[in-house]
């Protein structure tokens, strides 16, 4: 077929072999590194996400920890735990406790015995899920310390420090802020990305329901500043990147880790958008060769 075709048509397909091909090859390669490089961008903004959300929870920390100096200097409240340890009624410390709560914007505040025993309490009731032994224990002994647990759909963080009288500890008192999707919800807010705390592999509290159906396989001790991985995944038919990084917390929790998750809907647009207008040219530039060789 080749040997019957006129000498100027085996010319001109030549010739735009030659114009176009070399166009349609460097079209490619300009779209793919483009792909890769805006799939970059996105992780590096991942990555500044993941910082933003560690901050957040280390200005969280020292928050608990200086609600717990901030009780330690109350005398009132000192008196009132000294009055129900001796005597037994917890009437004038619950309702100073309640007062507190407010004042403080927290979910709980309670006071125990040296025996860890609950003296008096206001908010979530300690019922439902006590501090564990050892944040007393190390309160009771002089320590300001945190720790986080998890109850069903939400992570409880509490601060607990003792309560001294004459240079004698005479009670510990806890304060505890309860961390559940409303709170997933505010850090969505302040980072401009979905969000969700995991324990285990197990999602806990997330900004987007959808992220509670992926499951993330524990990963082996790193660096608390070390990312672990990234890919893509499907919210709601919305393609999304997400990355999981470690978080360090004084906690009893199962390798907590933050996922954060952010919506490629725009660079999918922007390279298919980049794209059409590459080949448009060329098209152009193929169409018009074929004309000018014509």
């Amino acid at each position: 077929m080749w040997r019957n075709l006129h000498l100027k048509w085996k010319l001109m397909v030549a010739f735009v072999g030659v114009t176009v091909l070399p166009l349609v090859i460097t079209t490619l390669i300009i779209s793919n590194r483009m792909s890769a490089r805006l799939e970059a961008m996105k992780i590096q903004d991942l990555i500044h996400r993941v910082g933003m959300v560690r901050n957040l929870f280390h200005k969280l920390n020292t928050k608990a920890l200086d609600y717990i100096s901030l009780l330690q200097g109350n005398e009132e409240l000192i008196q009132e735990a000294y009055f129900t340890r001796t005597v037994g009624d917890n009437s004038a410390l619950t309702r100073h406790l309640r007062q507190l709560i407010h004042m403080l914007d927290v979910d709980e505040l309670a006071v125990f015995g040296l025996n860890e025993t609950l003296l008096a309490q206001a908010g979530a009731p300690y019922q439902d899920h006590s501090p564990s032994p050892s944040l007393l224990a190390q309160a009771l002994t002089g320590q300001k310390v945190l720790g986080y647990d998890q109850r069903q759909d939400e992570i409880i963080l509490r601060a607990a420090g003792p309560l001294t009288s004459q240079g004698e500890t005479i009670a510990a008192v806890t304060v505890g802020f309860h961390l559940s999707t409303r709170f997933a919800e505010q850090i969505q807010k302040t980072i401009g990305a979905e969000f969700a705390l995991i324990s285990g592999g197990k999602v806990v509290i997330a900004s987007h329901a959808g992220m509670r159906a992926t499951t993330w396989t524990p990963f082996p001790n790193l660096s608390p500043d070390t990312v672990h991985m990234e890919r893509e995944v499907h919210l709601n038919n919305t393609p999304y990147m997400m990355i999981l990084a470690p978080l360090s917390l004084p906690s009893p929790l199962s390798q907590p880790s933050v996922i954060i998750a952010l919506d490629k809907t725009d660079v999918r647009q922007t390279i298919s958008e980049t794209r059409f207008s590459l080949f448009a040219i060329t098209t152009v530039i193929g169409v018009l060769t074929v004309l000018v060789s014509y």
